[in-house]
């Protein structure tokens, strides 16, 4: 199905754009192309890759917080299923970003530091690299996303070889909220001004919605001229993004 004759929610409750689909960099990958992978990543910012992890170890991940954690707490709903994961409350998240016991658990650790995932990055990188030990896990409830943001704003006072993989543990169409990128924007000209200003700021005590440059991106594409990319991913997809690459995810605007 194509991306372009779809209309998706990008922020908030009524604000949408049509939207284009994503770069798929997967043939590079499978070809063992390092090079080309770098010099589509200098050039869009992002990386979109099919199959990087083995779909078997991102469904126990799934399975593990589903029956685990979100279950026993309280948050789903009796008709959930580990493939259908329906609240009980449509309106409340189950805050897995104050979990970080979740993000440590053995199958989740078996999807986010995947041997598959240092092959890449130490790659793209040119070196061996690390990752940090804090990682943003999130269950999004219904008419709730992320915010148009950098991840400089989160990641920038260190190192500034930084890579995020976004992962989505299980299937995530556009209507759930995936992924959704400004091809461009670490580089382009007409993005500069952004750069220096929302770029060099950092993220508030709150560590989340005080790094957001807005909650509106239909705006923030209007204002900059351009469109927002994003894609349907499945178990095992990655989405690599640069640390001034503009991104958010698309408003979930489904019961799961």
């Amino acid at each position: 199905m194509s991306l372009k004759r779809r209309r998706v929610v990008v922020a908030g409750d009524t604000a949408t754009r049509r939207t284009a689909p994503m770069y798929d960099s997967s043939p590079l990958w499978a070809a063992g192309d390092i090079a080309g992978l770098r010099q589509r990543l200098d050039r869009d910012g992002y990386l979109l890759l099919r199959n990087v992890l083995p779909a078997t170890d991102v469904n126990d991940a799934r399975r593990h917080i589903v029956e685990c954690v979100l279950r026993p707490e309280g948050f789903l709903s009796p008709a959930a299923t580990v493939d259908r994961v329906q609240a009980a409350d449509a309106s409340v998240s189950p805050g897995l970003l104050a979990r970080p016991d979740v993000a440590r658990s053995a199958p989740v650790q078996a999807v986010l530091e995947h041997a598959q995932l240092y092959r890449l990055m130490d790659g793209l990188l040119g070196q061996p690299c690390q990752t940090v030990g804090y990682k943003w896990l999130r269950a999004v409830a219904h008419r709730q996303f992320t915010g148009v943001h950098t991840d400089r704003v989160y990641l920038g006072k260190g190192s500034q070889r930084v890579l995020t993989a976004w992962i989505p543990i299980g299937h995530v169409s556009v209507e759930e909220g995936s992924m959704m990128v400004a091809a461009g924007s670490h580089r382009a000209r007409r993005f500069a001004g952004l750069r220096e200003g929302y770029g060099k700021t950092s993220v508030g005590a709150d560590g989340v919605e005080s790094g957001w440059l807005s909650r509106d991106g239909d705006a923030v594409a209007e204002q900059w001229g351009f469109t927002w990319l994003t894609a349907d991913f499945n178990p095992g997809d990655v989405c690599v993004i640069g640390l001034d690459v503009l991104h958010l995810s698309a408003s979930n605007q489904t019961d799961r």
